[in-house]
């Protein structure tokens, strides 16, 4: 491993340059454009946890040539994820704003992804590390869709390698903020309503996976789930027996209860029922 030093430009209203010492890091086909077998992609220049770093939370337009390797972690074959997807190396996730529907046909799980920066926007939602475009002056949101294929393949180059990709598997008191936008799995979960929620004289419904599900661990610690209504699996029963919940992993305010940690699933198997003896690990095997 070498280490070269170079200079990012980060915009937040006027031009700044930051030294950034950067690592030299070692579905379905049919409509999208998908590489040749020997096609090369980009050298890694940076860290996902480095560029994390240096934006602390803020929007930042990046204006030199910063890019960023890793594997795919999301697929929105079931909806739940719904044009973006998520990428991470061994440092940390982002999610890429593509704005296109079917990316899992071209970005399937686990496949070695390269992020041009140059000429992007970064920043946060929820907690997660995004990229795309600076967004139209009067948008709420602060990263903005690429919307365009042209766009998209001017930023993003993948490689036919493809492996599959294991889950960070955390407990909740591991749980922290730099973790957004990693693929994790918690086990020992339970599900387990608001009182708010279940004080009503109507026979309570069966619980499904749409929208936001409250789980406490062993030691009554608080995780949600989100699940889109448009979702495939949205309207499917929730397990109510002890599971292990996998997905990316979010921070931000959930209805009745503040700020929480979120787990998004990508299908309705990342639901498994008990544990399956897995060990934990404090990172992703992602290689």
């Amino acid at each position: 491993m070498s280490y070269t030093s170079q200079f990012l430009e980060l915009k937040f209203g006027a031009c700044i340059y930051i030294a950034v010492a950067a690592l030299a890091l070692g579905g379905c086909y049919d409509t999208h454009r998908t590489p040749s077998d020997d096609a090369p992609i980009a050298a890694a220049t940076t860290t996902i946890g480095e560029i994390r770093r240096l934006c602390n939370g803020h929007s930042v337009d990046v204006a030199t040539n910063a890019v960023v390797v890793g594997r795919v972690t999301t697929t929105d074959a079931a909806g739940n994820f719904n044009r973006s997807l998520f990428v991470e190396d061994d440092t940390g996730g982002i999610e890429i704003m593509a704005g296109t529907y079917d990316l899992c046909r071209k970005y399937p799980q686990g496949v070695k992804l390269a992020v041009l920066l140059n000429g992007c926007r970064v920043g946060f939602t929820d907690g997660a590390l995004q990229t795309g475009l600076r967004p139209e002056p009067y948008a709420s949101y602060t990263v903005g869709y690429f919307m365009a294929e042209p766009v998209i393949d001017r930023h993003l180059q993948r490689s036919n390698d493809r492996i599959d990709i294991d889950p960070a598997t955390i407990s909740l008191d591991e749980a922290d903020e730099t973790l957004c936008g990693r693929l994790v799995r918690i086990e020992g979960l339970k599900y387990t309503p608001l009182p708010s929620d279940t004080e009503s004289n109507a026979e309570p419904a069966l619980p499904v996976m749409a929208g936001y599900n409250r789980f406490i661990d062993t030691m009554g610690r608080t995780v949600y789930t989100f699940v889109r209504d448009y979702a495939d699996f949205a309207d499917e029963p929730l397990p109510c027996d002890e599971i292990a919940v996998t997905g990316i992993l979010l921070y931000g305010a959930v209805p009745n209860d503040g700020k929480q940690y979120i787990v998004k699933p990508r299908t309705a198997s990342d639901y498994e029922i008990g544990n399956n003896n897995r060990s934990t690990v404090a990172v992703a095997l992602v290689r």
